[in-house]
């Protein structure tokens, strides 16, 4: 299964970068820009709850950015693009800075 997939070649590349670098990593979790009921929001929720155990398992910080999913329209200009306008970008910026 691909979702497994890509979790254990996170692992594995943790794994190695942790080894080189001592310093804080930070994994940034999806904002899920897809409608809701769809296998691809499914996807990307679940891909989002692998992400916050592989954080707490390596010690990582946790970007999330889930509160983006509740003002879709103002985050995305076009309802049928997965690429967030400059507000957006501000949002996950916002998101970042507060862990940092």
């Amino acid at each position: 299964m691909i979702f497994f997939n890509i979790l254990k070649e996170l692992s594995t590349s943790i794994v190695e970068i942790k080894k080189y670098f001592k310093g804080d990593l930070y994994l940034i979790g999806y904002y899920n820009f897809y409608p809701q009921k769809t296998v691809q929001k499914r996807m990307l929720d679940k891909l989002n709850c692998g992400y916050k155990k592989i954080s707490k398992k390596y010690q990582l910080i946790y970007i999330n950015n889930s509160n983006i999913n509740l003002n879709l329209d103002k985050y995305l200009d076009n309802p049928g693009s997965i690429y967030p306008n400059t507000l957006g970008y501000k949002a996950i910026f916002d998101n970042i800075l507060v862990k940092i």
